[in-house]
């Protein structure tokens, strides 16, 4: 009775061993850069049928350019007194009467603004907070 016993004590705690599944989390490290861009900063772009703005990314390596990704959302209201009244919209975006599109390249970001017929319009979009994350990734 006691072997039974025993045989029976070892098989339920070789079966509770067997039955646990290893979970692994990872996170993924970002970097976050805040810019912002005055209504100034807006320029007709060479082809005239876009605003546009010209950020310096120097975060924006060629290894970054090739492999990660990197996001862009812009905001009207950054400069609020209260932080949860600040919303960013993810471009690309139709935000504000604005077409928004963006591309980039080593060492800068660019902005596009157009109306949503694919004019130029007559106003530049104002003043403007941009995040831009950038998110490592493995190229595979």
């Amino acid at each position: 009775m006691m072997k039974t016993l025993l045989w029976v004590s070892c098989l339920t705690v070789a079966a509770a061993a067997t039955s646990c599944t290893k979970k692994n989390y990872y996170t993924t490290p970002s970097t976050t850069i805040i810019a912002q861009a005055d209504s100034t900063s807006w320029k007709v772009d060479q082809s005239g049928d876009a605003w546009t703005i010209s950020i310096s990314m120097p975060e924006i390596t060629n290894s970054v350019n090739l492999t990660d990704n990197v996001s862009v959302a812009i905001s009207y209201n950054y400069n609020t007194s209260s932080s949860s009244d600040i919303q960013f919209e993810a471009i690309p975006e139709l935000y504000n009467g604005y077409s928004y599109s963006y591309v980039y390249g080593v060492g800068y970001l660019s902005i596009y603004a157009q109306s949503p017929s694919g004019t130029v319009p007559a106003a530049t979009p104002g003043a403007v907070w941009v995040k831009v994350v950038l998110t490592p990734s493995n190229q595979e």
